[in-house]
């Protein structure tokens, strides 16, 4: 092989060699970042005129929203209860409903003296729960005063 072939030979070896060395390319920063932690601002670009506070990065407090079978129908003039207030039921065999309506899915079903914390007072329903299942009862069929 002739000198100028070799030559060529190993100009290529080294561009070769060359590209794939990591001392041409500069390091790219890394961060590990927890979920309480902020970002260092990044160095090649200025300081922003304003002082605003920097970004953090927050655990995930998203929420799924409800599909349209999951939302509730509030009862139009539904007001909040301030703290735990029970009702008693004053009927037998008196159902709970998933939504405030009749035609609506039956819950569970109660007797007379049952005893139930009140989530909201509605303007013909009430929103209450047994502590394992929530959902409207007409409020002819509850009592604020106890029932034996």
């Amino acid at each position: 092989m002739s000198k100028k072939y070799i030559v060529i030979i190993c100009m290529v070896a080294f561009v070769v060699i060359a590209a794939g060395c990591n001392s041409f390319n500069p390091p790219m920063p890394t961060y590990n970042v927890g979920a309480n932690d902020t970002l260092p601002p990044p160095t090649d670009t200025p300081e922003p005129a304003t002082s605003e506070p920097p970004l953090t990065v927050a655990p995930n407090t998203l929420t799924p929203s409800p599909t349209p079978d999951e939302t509730e129908t509030p009862d139009p003039g539904a007001t909040q209860t301030p703290a735990v207030v029970n009702v008693w039921v004053n009927g037998d065999a008196v159902n709970m409903r998933e939504r405030a309506n009749t035609d609506s899915n039956r819950l569970g079903q109660y007797n007379k003296g049952a005893k139930l914390e009140l989530l909201e007072k509605g303007e013909n329903w009430w929103k209450v729960t047994d502590g394992t299942r929530t959902g409207y009862i007409r409020k002819d069929f509850l009592s604020e005063t106890e029932i034996n």
